[in-house]
């Protein structure tokens, strides 16, 4: 009767640090807050033993929350939180483990929201130490993917003394007629210490200047009144107004 998210305030913890944990259950026909529910939320390391094992109620707004102290010895790896109402479980996977923060940062800017098939886009890399200096003459290899493989060849040049530099990037075609591709671009920068950092940034390619969407508020149940959400959008994912015309089976809305 119920369905349930379960998050945490960041993918990747070390040892020593502690994980917030949050679960949210609502109603699974009306989407309301499922409010005074037993729950039981559990912690199992990489290795499969179990940490943790807390009952927990939600409020009045369907959450349960609780804090989980890592010790500074254990198992690294991949974590599992599991919380429990009745029969019904949720999961989120964590990785514990030892890492260490970039001294730098790098930003990709894009010179368009959106691009249509073929079209040429300029990315401007920016990378400064957190002490706010440029990393001035790095190196940097920029490189545009879609979910079936990249497009074009790496791009490699050098930031300038204030690091910045621009490349010109060639968008991928897109085959179906109303197809919209996410293409994401990556840039690789390498200080002259040799440390790394890559900043990301997804730009939607389309061949149409609108996107329709239709969506249930709730599961969909025969015989009953339900409702729909219709979306209409840019393919930059910005709502957008238009004249919408819905057509069952039997009239139109």
């Amino acid at each position: 009767a119920e369905k349930m998210l379960v998050t945490t305030d960041k993918p990747l913890y070390q040892p020593g640090q502690t994980m917030h944990i949050r679960t949210l259950t609502l109603d699974r026909a009306s989407l309301r807050p499922a409010a005074d529910q037993d729950l039981v939320l559990e912690v199992q390391d990489a290795e499969g033993n179990y940490l943790m094992r807390e009952p927990l109620l939600t409020d009045a707004f369907g959450i349960a929350s609780w804090q989980f102290p890592l010790a500074n010895q254990l198992n690294t790896g991949t974590w599992t939180i599991t919380a429990r109402i009745g029969g019904m479980v949720a999961e989120r996977k964590v990785v514990v483990d030892h890492y260490k923060l970039p001294r730098f940062d790098a930003r990709i800017q894009l010179d368009r929201d959106e691009a249509r098939p073929l079209d040429q886009i300029r990315a401007t890399v920016s990378a400064h130490y957190f002490f706010g200096e440029p990393v001035a003459r790095g190196e940097v290899v920029v490189q545009a993917t879609t979910a079936e493989g990249t497009v074009g060849s790496p791009i490699a040049t050098l930031l300038d003394e204030d690091g910045v530099a621009s490349v010109t990037l060639a968008m991928p075609p897109v085959g179906a007629a109303g197809g919209t591709v996410d293409v994401q671009i990556a840039a690789v920068v390498t200080d002259k210490t040799g440390q790394q950092f890559v900043a990301r940034r997804t730009v939607p390619v389309s061949n149409t200047e609108l996107l329709l969407g239709l969506l249930p508020m709730a599961d969909v149940v025969p015989g009953a009144p339900n409702r729909f959400l219709a979306l209409t959008s840019l393919p930059s994912r910005a709502p957008a107004a238009a004249q919408c015309d819905i057509v069952t089976d039997r009239e139109r809305i």
